[in-house]
């Protein structure tokens, strides 16, 4: 996938003003960090200076909150869930791209990705207007899922274009954006010349060619609950990506039982396994993404089963795993 701000930015790099963030080493390695859609980014390039690697990915950013963030209420996608049922809109490539990849990976998985969970996201507490988490009665949850499933959403590729069937229906893309803006970025710097690199996006990870010390680059998959930085296992990412969902970051307790914000769509509750966190490798970092976030929704069972079916790599962490 590849958009319009994408194909516009070659042509800008020119007039990039110096200054404006990164810095580059004399071996020609470029560093680069900041913040964009509530999460960290940072960077590690060699072949392109750190001012254009701070420039691309804060103007990507910056495109892809305008087309899908749920925080920002001029975004397309918060426009798009305001409209009425049954009018038909255009999308941008973006938003198009996001939706079209969570549908893919829901059809593999028997709709264990869905973008559509919003009322029942805060409803639950953990999405954006949320106030207080609490545990939802089975009355709520019933008349909730009224409004919610990919069947309430129609999609016409042909004319790039979303319908809703029903009022109030949501749309969340957050569990495929960050893994569309690593491969974006990725794109973006390989046509301004970048062969090696590792990028960095909410915790998911690109990589290709060789690392700053020479040979692959080694990536840490972090332990559950853990300090930042703790690792479960050390990997080598050769031209690929690894992303990782878990249940162990937003969640509460309730009377001794711990919620996850992780919905399952079959139920509208937070998912009950032992699955606490799955890291996927792929090349396409918006493969990974999505797929990580499938399979910990799956679990450990239906999970394995999938993931052997389509080939995957993946780490799997249960509850028994992780050292108190």
């Amino acid at each position: 996938m590849w958009s319009e701000w994408g194909r516009l930015v070659i042509g800008c790099v020119a007039v990039l003003l110096v200054g404006c963030g990164g810095k580059t080493s004399e071996m020609g390695w470029a560093e680069a960090e900041g913040l964009a859609l509530g999460m960290k980014w940072k960077a590690q390039v060699r072949g392109v200076s750190g001012e254009t690697v701070q420039q691309v990915m804060e103007g990507l950013c910056e495109h892809w909150e305008i087309a899908t963030s749920h925080w920002r209420e001029d975004s397309e996608l918060m426009k798009f869930n305001a409209v009425p049922a049954g009018q038909w809109v255009e999308v941008s490539e973006s938003l198009w791209a996001a939706v079209s990849l969570a549908k893919q990976v829901a059809d593999e998985t028997e709709g264990a990705l869905d973008i559509t969970l919003g009322p029942l996201v805060e409803a639950w507490g953990f999405g954006k207007e949320s106030g207080v988490q609490r545990v939802l009665s089975e009355a709520e949850v019933r008349d909730l899922r009224e409004r919610c499933g990919w069947g309430l959403l129609e999609m016409d590729a042909t004319g790039r274009r979303l319908q809703k069937r029903v009022a109030g229906l949501q749309l969340n893309v957050a569990a495929v954006v960050e893994g569309l803006i690593l491969d974006e970025w990725a794109q973006v710097l390989q046509k301004l010349g970048a062969r090696d690199y590792l990028l960095e996006f909410g915790g998911e990870l690109l990589a290709a060619g060789e690392s700053a010390r020479g040979g692959a680059w080694r990536v840490a998959v972090q332990t559950p609950d853990a300090l930042e930085g703790e690792a479960y296992t050390m990997l080598p990412l050769v031209n690929s990506a690894l992303a990782t969902s878990g249940t162990y970051r937003h969640r509460f307790e309730k009377d001794g039982q711990v919620y996850s914000h992780l919905l399952d769509p079959q139920t509208g509750r937070p998912v009950v396994h032992d699955l606490v966190s799955v890291t996927v490798m792929d090349p396409r970092a918006s493969r990974a993404d999505a797929w990580a976030t499938a399979l910990l929704v799956l679990g450990p069972v239906k999970g394995r089963k999938v993931a052997e079916r389509l080939g995957l790599r993946v780490i799997w962490i249960e509850s028994g795993d992780v050292k108190s």
